[in-house]
């Protein structure tokens, strides 16, 4: 399952602008720009920072069955993994 977090319904646009470094800590824009160079990164990062949220809507978007455990079950090994 990939998730797209930032697509808004414009496939011209596949990420936000840029965050303003005036108005956001310098230190947060550095590291939302290394994320947006390197996906393998992102998709790291999301994974552990989104991971109740990735669970609860493969719940939500699926009945319960031994596949939907072992697809989670997946999604916390390789949450566990990277953190």
């Amino acid at each position: 399952v990939c998730l797209n977090l930032w697509f808004e319904g414009e496939a011209e646009i596949p990420f936000p602008a840029p965050l303003e470094a005036d108005r956001f800590d310098h230190r947060v824009c550095n590291i939302v720009r290394i994320l947006r160079q390197r996906p393998a990164e992102l998709r790291a990062f999301c994974k552990v920072w989104y991971s109740d949220t990735m669970v609860q809507s493969l719940r939500d978007a699926f009945e319960e069955c031994q596949d939907l455990d072992a697809a989670i079950d997946l999604h916390v090994e390789e949450m566990t993994a990277i953190q």
